[in-house]
């Protein structure tokens, strides 16, 4: 695999320098440019993908493509189903973006209590937090009521910032969906800063 590299990617019209600056070239917005890690895929990679490609079908007319069932995880949350159409997507990741101090995290917290009440028993939740530690998550709880009932047993609080050590954890513990809270908060080592400035939700396919 290739060496990981570095872009400046303007937030604002997804032109990309590489190195930063305090204006974009191409639309003038200031102080747009975020670090952003580019992986070039190796040659191999690129002809087994391209040969996946050809493997599938071909080009189809909109009128011949049928329909499919997609079933999906309903949080339990009225207005938070509606917006999403009638649940969570498996394979879907959704960001929820917003003002400090508007209620995100609590509004996470709970959809993840309302994702494992009723729920299959094997279904877990993997709360990410960047921000806060596991005490200070565990307090929110207590004021929302779930230190009781499926909630406190099927959702684990992970305290890093991590991505690479995030990433071990949902694969070790496969929950059914993975809180990143806040991906503002969340590091790698490819980059110096922060990888980006909102909240992330990952369903799992």
């Amino acid at each position: 695999m290739a060496r990981p590299q570095s872009r400046y990617v303007c937030q604002a019209c997804g032109d990309a320098v590489l190195r930063w600056e305090g204006q974009c070239r191409s639309c003038g917005a200031w102080n747009s440019l975020v670090e952003t890690v580019v992986r070039e895929p190796s040659r191999a990679s690129r002809v087994a993908s391209r040969r996946a490609g050809n493997a599938g079908a071909g080009a189809q007319a909109l009128r011949d493509i049928g329909e499919t069932d997609v079933p999906r995880l309903t949080i339990g949350i009225g207005e938070l189903d509606r917006v999403l159409g009638g649940g969570l997507v498996p394979g879907s990741l959704i960001l929820l973006g917003g003002e400090p101090g508007i209620g995100k995290s609590t509004l996470l917290l709970q959809a993840a209590a309302g994702l494992v009440r009723g729920s299959d028993p094997a279904n877990r939740v993997l709360y990410a937090t960047g921000e806060e530690s596991a005490a200070q998550v565990r307090l929110r709880a207590g004021r929302l009521g779930l230190l009781d009932g499926p909630a406190a047993a099927r959702i684990s609080i992970l305290a890093e910032h991590d991505v690479g050590r995030v990433i071990e954890e949902a694969r070790t513990a496969a929950p059914v969906v993975l809180i990143v809270d806040s991906v503002q908060t969340a590091t790698t080592d490819d980059l110096d800063g922060p990888v980006t400035e909102v909240t992330a939700l990952g369903v799992e396919e």
